[in-house]
């Protein structure tokens, strides 16, 4: 397996993956010196973030490819501008400020207000799993004043109720997906199926 995800990280990802591929073809030609015949065997390589640039490896019959086909914000990368979020964490609002007060601070929430109308109205949802950004509906953000993942806030212009739902995109992979339940398949018009998700056992 030549996993070299880390790529992404380089200075130069293409120079990089380069750097991989000469390695992985001096073990491919070892192994093939050793055995004879390897065309039967796996030879695996690549990572989420550097598939693409396998496309020609003249050595691997095998790419590793798994956050990216859900695609959480980590994976925001020039390299997958082709590939669509494909996993949204969608929770309820259980309650809704408006205007947004902050403890200790309710005195100067008008102020703050007119200083960032972002601020304006306050929204707290069901759960706190899974580290997630918000991207609908659009305007909201983590407050910071009130401190961690706590409540979100927004301007007056974003019309959210009790009992609507925030859509949120994981940051990291797809083992987000072990904190909820079934994944609800939207297939755009409607929940078309309900997909179990693989469990981890020790």
């Amino acid at each position: 397996m030549g996993y070299d995800a880390h790529a992404a990280g380089a200075p130069s990802p293409p120079a990089e993956v380069a750097r991989v591929m000469a390695r992985y073809g001096a073990a491919a030609n070892l192994l093939r010196e050793k055995l004879g015949d390897i065309s039967g065997l796996t030879l695996n390589t690549a990572g989420s973030p550097t598939y693409g640039l396998h496309l020609a490896d003249p050595y691997a019959n095998e790419v590793s490819i798994g956050s990216a086909f859900v695609k959480p914000t980590h994976y925001d990368l020039p390299a997958l501008n082709d590939l669509h979020p494909a996993a949204f964490i969608a929770q309820p609002v259980l309650k809704v400020m408006d205007q947004a007060l902050f403890p200790r601070r309710e005195g100067l929430s008008a102020a703050l207000n007119t200083l960032d109308p972002n601020s304006r109205r306050g929204f707290f949802l069901y759960g706190g799993y899974g580290d997630a950004r918000p991207v609908s509906p659009p305007g909201l953000r983590f407050s910071a004043l009130y401190g961690g993942r706590a409540m979100l806030a927004g301007s007056a212009k974003v019309e959210l109720a009790e009992d609507d739902f925030v859509f949120m995109r994981p940051t990291e992979s797809e083992g987000v997906f072990l904190q909820f339940g079934d994944i609800a398949v939207y297939d755009g018009d409607e929940v078309s199926a309900w997909w179990p998700t693989f469990r981890i056992h020790a």
